[in-house]
């Protein structure tokens, strides 16, 4: 009985085992299509996670110097600089733009050297070269090359010279200065002219009929004053056709006849006058009001653009006038040549951030943001790099800085070359030259201890 009544119990057991197993097995498959349900849904959430985060892109900062000095003014450089940065921090979020000013050549170059500094700077035009060949600067060649949106030909031709150097694009020109003949048409007219001079021949003849001397042999008025306000190594060279070196050959050619006649007819006019007259005329000039030119002590000059607004702060009744700077007769070929300089937009090679640094720069040197710049600086207008700009200057401008804007457009504007070495090579001809218009030597002399001198650095720095 006994044996019976296990026999049924263990077949009770495994039955109830079988039930359970398959209970189990049932609830297992439950649970696992419910995990994997879950799987399933917590996967969809992450996806639609790190789909949000693709689009949510990554803070960045960037540091912006320029030299211009910090200030409130609403018109001022500074304020104009950091309210493009403001537009482009509005249109990117995830942008910072630090905007500091104040930001003198050696400081910048201090901060590049010590591995850190601005992302984006403001530059001159002669440290290029050097930079760029040190490791300074980044290549900005493919960037300009590839954002169809930049119009890189919209660029002037000779402002891109100022910013390249051995084909390799260093930055972005911005801010563009020459210098251009001033005339008093008051004193002109009143020496038989009723128009500037076009040639260089007529220039020399007329600066001599508006000079004025007494019985005592003081010069009362001058006519022309070929260093005055300085002795211009660039825009008479260019003026006269002359080249400063051949780059194939790597050949300074400073003693050409073209660089010698730059030179001989400055060296004519004190000679004709006396160095001494000349130099004692010249001690009396004042600044700004008492500029020669404003107060009539001189009829005519070259100079930067800046003399249309100081005639306009300091002589709004002047009657005067701009014209291009005259060229040889015998080269009619050179009519409109000028010659150009320009601050120029660089981006630090060790950013961290290039590809933001170059899209903030490239929005920067855009032709809105140039054409507000042309427009502004206290109502003055600027010129820029930009010929879109140039030939659509806003109505407040002075006519004469839009006049200067369509000279720049001429296919005989220069620049100096881009040199590893220009500032000793301009120094070099400033020492020598200065030396030839005070009679202490000729213009041949002083050419060939120019080329004597500057050649051993080409030799150092070859540009091929």
């Amino acid at each position: 009985m006994k044996k019976k009544v296990l026999s049924i119990l263990l077949v009770l057991t495994m039955v109830l085992g079988l039930f359970a197993g398959c209970g189990k097995k049932d609830d297992d498959k439950d649970a696992s299509s419910g995990q994997q349900k879950d799987v399933v849904e917590d996967s969809k959430k992450d996806e639609g996670k790190e789909g949000k985060k693709e689009d949510k892109k990554e803070p960045v900062t960037l540091k912006m110097w320029c030299n211009w000095p910090e200030s409130n003014d609403e018109d001022s450089q500074f304020q104009y600089v950091k309210k493009a940065a403001q537009k482009y921090m509005d249109l990117n979020p995830h942008v910072t733009i630090e905007v500091t000013g104040n930001s003198t050549m050696d400081k910048v170059l201090a901060a590049l050297t010590g591995g850190q500094g601005p992302d984006v700077f403001d530059n001159l035009w002669p440290n290029i070269a050097t930079w760029g060949e040190k490791g300074a600067l980044l290549d900005l060649t493919d960037y300009v090359n590839n954002d169809a949106e930049f119009k890189k030909d919209d660029v002037l031709p000779a402002a891109w010279n100022l910013s390249t150097y051995k084909d390799t694009i260093y930055g972005i020109p911005y801010t563009l200065a020459s210098s251009e003949l001033y005339y008093n048409k008051k004193l002109l007219k009143e020496a038989g002219y009723d128009n500037p001079p076009e040639t260089m021949e007529e220039l020399v003849e007329m600066a001599d009929k508006l000079t004025k001397v007494n019985d005592k042999g003081e010069i009362e008025q001058l006519g022309f004053l070929p260093d005055y306000p300085w002795l211009d190594n660039v825009l008479w060279p260019v003026t006269f056709g002359a080249e400063w070196i051949d780059k194939d050959a790597n050949k300074i050619t400073f003693d050409s006849p073209e660089m010698a006649a730059a030179y001989q007819w400055q060296v004519d006019i004190y000679k004709k006058y006396g160095v001494e007259e000349l130099q004692k005329f010249k001690s009396g000039f004042g600044k700004d009001a008492q500029s020669p030119f404003l107060t009539g002590d001189l009829a005519m000059c070259f100079f930067p653009e800046g003399m249309i607004g100081m005639v306009a702060k300091y002589a709004p009744d002047l009657d005067y006038g701009i014209a291009n700077i005259p060229y040889p007769a015998d080269k009619p070929d050179l009519k409109g040549s000028m010659f150009v300089t320009s601050r120029v937009y660089c981006i630090n090679s060790k950013s961290k951030n290039p590809d933001a640094a170059w899209d903030f720069l490239a929005f920067w040197a855009n032709e809105e943001n140039m054409k507000e710049w042309s427009n502004g600086q206290q109502k003055k207008g600027a010129l820029v790099s930009r010929a879109s700009v140039l030939n659509n200057m806003g109505s407040e401008v002075p006519q004469e800085l839009k006049d200067v804007a369509k000279m720049l457009q001429s296919p005989n504007v220069r620049s100096f070359p881009m040199l590893p070495y220009i500032n000793e090579y301009l120094s070099i001809i400033n020492d020598e030259m200065t030396l030839a218009l005070h009679q202490k030597q000729s213009v041949e002399e002083a050419q060939k201890k120019v080329v004597e001198q500057v050649q051993k650095l080409a030799d150092e720095n070859p540009v091929k």
